[in-house]
């Protein structure tokens, strides 16, 4: 049998935990059954090519067995699926590389290391979305375009930025402003390696949707 991907919500593994977020790029809340499939779908919130996200909603099914697919979701590159590989036989494993290979899309395995190699990055992500998330509600065009130019010409660190902002905006000014580093109009300075406080250099497009 060939190895096919279909859609159906996965069930939480006996004995897994449960952790729950809000995804903005879905627009709904979402869930995770393992800390480090949290982690790298805070990253994919913030990939602005990412699109059709989809968490937790697709097995894969094969001769050898089935898996869940944690995270997957296009790019401009590939259909990309995450896997958890803690538990997955070397059959299924051979399986899904196959799919894989046969449909054009990239894999990833995802394992407890990533939250070892990505726990600065993640913790960044996951930073900026909770200012996000909690007040989404003005994450308007006209308010983020108004953004955009105001932090353009503070163009230094991330304190200098949200206190200017925040004359106008008040206590949303921190969400605006990652909510622009979330759609890739701001890029801070060493976000997978430095943790974010507010000396955290960045720089900011010109215009707002480019």
């Amino acid at each position: 049998m060939n190895p096919f991907v279909s859609s159906e919500d996965c069930v939480r593994p006996k004995g897994a935990p449960e952790f729950f977020a809000f995804s903005l790029k879905k627009d709904q809340s979402v869930r995770f059954f393992h800390r480090a499939s949290l982690w790298r779908w805070a990253r994919v919130e913030f990939d602005h090519f990412a699109v059709s996200l989809r968490v937790n909603e697709q097995s894969l099914t094969a001769t050898s067995g089935k898996v869940a697919i944690s995270i997957s979701y296009e790019d401009n590159f590939s259909d990309r699926l995450i896997v958890f590989e803690t538990g997955l036989g070397e059959a299924l494993r051979v399986d899904v590389c196959r799919y894989a290979e046969t449909t054009g899309c990239a894999v990833e395995f995802l394992s407890n290391r990533f939250l070892h190699e990505n726990e600065i990055a993640s913790g960044n992500y996951l930073r900026m979305l909770s200012y996000i998330v909690k007040r989404r509600e003005v994450l308007t065009e006209r308010n983020l375009d108004r953004c955009l130019r105001v932090v353009r010409d503070n163009n230094k660190v991330v304190q200098d930025a949200v206190k200017e902002l925040a004359i106008e905006f008040r206590d949303n000014a921190a969400a605006l402003f990652f909510e622009l580093v979330r759609r890739g109009n701001i890029t801070l300075a060493d976000v997978q390696t430095c943790k974010l406080t507010g000396r955290t250099k960045f720089s900011a497009e010109e215009k707002f949707g480019e």
